[in-house]
């Protein structure tokens, strides 16, 4: 073998160096131009003008996310690693100067309550990360991880806790979570005061398994769910039926959706959860672009599932038949195949946008205490429902689910406060839903029986006593 084209032996200067300098003029040479000073003097005040333009809440969010991560180690508590708090309050107030109007209407309330009160930077840097996601889930328990971001900013801040204050957190959260860190407490305190260090070591110990249930890292959770609360502000709702689908109707796509969800459940292997929430949002998003017939809608609609199947499930054989065979031979695989391609492309192969299902999965995650057999399948069954007669964009998902949370929460006997003004103003329009199940003879009466089986706890009939504490409950918001 000759030495010079094997690569894994060493060259010999001598003999290569021809070679080598050969191979250095045969690269492109950079075409790098000095910038005129016309050029300099546009880039630096588009520099300057981005600077102080306002900024929406999300990008305020985000700032600060940023500034806290260069510093935030959370296996590194020493005090020499400490966050200057004085250049932390500067650059909040910089932020907060170049606030939008929208932006600056929505915390108002939060600025407001600080005015008089000796709130430490500590806590104003966690009332501003975690604002949306509490005015959300207001009514059910405080998240564990946000407990443990806030003892550790109090670390690296270098502040004073007291142990009232902590108590207060502490007393938002779960019952489980709650016994937990009380116990930790009642060890640690002194002289009405906790030393952060010792307590923030004592509270990475603990597991989120051991309250809820799940194994989950509630850094990447907490953060998930501000992510998804983000995307949703970019969701506009988009009007599809007589504005987009002259041909289709409401009645007719929650016919076709209820077909859908019984295909993803009696197939040859039941599909998962996701599968068809998935299939259904993927689908609705093609209808908010692009005009389908009645004829084909059936076409549109297995080619979005048989999509949302190679995303999510591990095992797909012979599904494709059993999809066609359950059309009654409508049409072929090969022409569910090339469906499935026109979608793909019409959408940019955007295909993985959030959904019902990933959002609610992520808010029982931290549920504490843990959600039952039955919560979860009443949930499943309630986010069923708004599937089947609601579509996608028509409201914002995160509101969409907390709001079916909430009711399953409560219908399950789950301590829950009252909700805020983003949950209650959809809880009518869910149980709306839900209601339509048991009394419409076209859409949703499939459902209603497929989750009255045992096998789905007979969470429908749930709800078809309407003199249940908790159907008054609901009612009454």
């Amino acid at each position: 073998m000759n030495t010079s084209s094997n690569f894994l032996s060493p060259i010999n200067v001598n003999t290569d160096a021809k070679v080598k300098s050969k191979r250095r003029l045969d690269l492109p040479s950079p075409q790098s131009k000095p910038l005129s000073r016309k050029q300099r003097m546009q880039k630096a005040v588009a520099a300057r003008e981005a600077e102080l333009r306002p900024i929406s809440f999300n990008e305020f969010q985000r700032h600060l996310h940023d500034v806290l991560a260069s510093d935030m180690d959370i296996f590194d508590v020493c005090p020499q690693k400490a966050i200057n708090a004085g250049k932390l309050e500067q650059f909040i107030v910089s932020l907060m100067k170049r606030l939008d109007e929208p932006t600056q209407a929505l915390l108002d309330p939060v600025m407001s309550s600080w005015n008089g009160r000796n709130i430490p930077t500590s806590g104003r840097v966690m009332d501003i990360l975690r604002f949306k996601r509490v005015q959300l889930l207001q009514g059910m328990e405080t998240s564990f991880q946000d407990l443990c971001d806030w003892i550790l900013l109090v670390v690296k801040l270098q502040e004073d806790v007291s142990l009232s204050l902590i108590n207060h957190f502490a007393e938002q959260l779960g019952p489980n979570t709650q016994n937990a860190v009380c116990t930790i407490l009642t060890s640690l305190q002194a002289g009405g005061f906790v030393d952060p260090i010792p307590l923030y070591v004592e509270l990475r110990k603990l597991q989120p398994t051991l309250f809820t249930g799940n194994a989950y890292d509630g850094r990447y959770l907490t953060a998930l769910v501000d992510d998804f609360i983000e995307k949703d502000a970019s969701i506009e709702p988009v009007p599809i039926y007589q504005a987009i689908q002259t041909d289709l109707t409401p009645t007719i796509r929650g016919m076709l959706a209820e077909w859908l969800l019984q295909v993803s459940i009696y197939s040859v292997q039941s599909l998962r959860a996701e599968t068809y929430f998935l299939g259904m949002t993927i689908l609705d998003q093609y209808l908010a672009l692009h005009q389908v017939s009645r004829s084909s809608f059936l076409l549109f609609g297995c080619a979005a599932l048989y999509l949302a199947c190679k995303f999510e499930e591990l095992y797909l054989h012979n599904f494709l038949r059993f999809l066609v065979s359950q059309a009654a031979g409508s049409f072929t695989c090969e022409k569910v195949l090339q469906t499935e391609k026109i979608i793909a492309t019409a959408l940019d192969f955007h295909l993985c946008p959030n959904t019902l299902t990933h959002m609610t999965s992520a808010l029982v995650a931290e549920q504490d205490p843990p959600a039952s057999k039955e919560q979860m399948d009443l949930l499943r069954y309630i986010i069923s429902s708004v599937t089947i007669h609601t579509y996608y964009g028509q409201y914002h998902p995160s509101q969409i689910a907390a709001t079916c949370v909430f009711i399953s929460r409560v219908m399950c006997d789950v301590s829950t406060g009252d909700p805020g003004p983003q949950v209650r103003r959809l809880i009518q329009s869910v149980m709306a839903g839900i209601a339509k199940n048991y009394v419409s003879s076209q859409v949703g009466e499939i459902t209603f029986s497929l989750f009255a089986e045992k096998r789905f706890s007979e969470v429908s009939k749930l709800f078809c006593n309407p003199n249940s504490a908790a159907m008054k409950y609901l009612r009454s918001l």
